[in-house]
């Protein structure tokens, strides 16, 4: 069963997407901060790290600038996440994180749908190259 972490700062987002995850059988782990999400991140393997690009405090693209998410033996493939902020708009923001290298990103809002054939993809395709 794949781990995914959800780095949302939002509840209401955050729970909408652990919740259609987990009518897909995934094992989530939430997190509505960069410090709680680090905190997992350095004890817990994680597959698939859903990344919101605009938090409270350090940002996502600060994150992924940091290579905070790669320390695992084997690191988690990222999907970024924007509706835009106030630093930059989502087109910017996740036009930075692939280039940082993230492996797909999603538009806020989007479809549950989107999610799941995002994510699965995703996992698949970390299957095949480990």
């Amino acid at each position: 069963m794949a781990r995914i972490l959800v780095i949302e700062d939002d509840p209401d987002i955050r729970s909408a997407i652990a919740l259609a995850l987990d009518g897909e059988g995934y094992e989530n782990l939430v997190a509505g901060s960069v410090r709680s999400a680090l905190d997992l991140v350095h004890e817990t393997e994680i597959d698939l790290v859903i990344l919101d690009l605009h938090l409270p405090g350090k940002d996502g693209i600060e994150i992924l600038n940091e290579g905070q998410l790669t320390l695992q033996l084997t690191p988690p493939s990222v999907l970024a996440i924007s509706g835009g902020g106030p630093t930059f708009t989502a087109s910017v923001g996740l036009t930075a994180a692939r280039a940082m290298g993230v492996d797909a990103t999603l538009y806020k809002p989007f479809s549950t749908d989107e999610l799941i054939s995002t994510v699965s993809y995703l996992l698949k395709r970390r299957d095949h190259t480990i």
